[in-house]
């Protein structure tokens, strides 16, 4: 499910776009880089931080804690399983929530790339 990042200013800007994704588990989350963003990084490889949003706050969630799911093919592509496992499933998944993935734009003035996901239990969630 493509979604496009926009500019925004932090976590709580409204013009973020969120996918929903709906799904009993979700083993895994990534992104592709954005064109402007990997023609800009050394490598394609820009240094895209993760953020877990609940209500107004939102933490950091550190890529390198993250388990890759495959080895890289191209520059600018991941896919990540969840830091940890519930205890109560059997195989590790990402926690229902807010994910932000935040890509920075070259340029001392210019605003990072965002875009989200919002990960929703199926089992116990539906869609409005």
């Amino acid at each position: 499910m493509p979604t496009i990042p926009v500019q925004a200013t932090d976590h709580r800007d409204a013009r973020i776009p969120i996918a929903r994704v709906f799904a009993e588990e979700v083993e895994g989350i990534g992104y592709c880089t954005p064109t402007s963003v990997a023609a800009a990084a050394p490598g394609g490889e820009p240094r895209v931080t993760l953020w877990q949003v609940q209500g107004a706050r939102a933490r950091r969630v550190p890529l390198a804690d993250l388990e890759p799911l495959a080895p890289p093919t191209q520059p600018g592509v991941r896919l990540y399983g969840p830091p940890r496992a519930a205890p109560s499933k059997p195989r590790p998944a990402w926690e229902p929530g807010r994910y932000l993935f935040q890509f920075p734009q070259p340029g001392p003035e210019a605003l990072a790339l965002w875009f989200g996901l919002e990960v929703i239990d199926s089992a116990v969630g539906s869609e409005p």
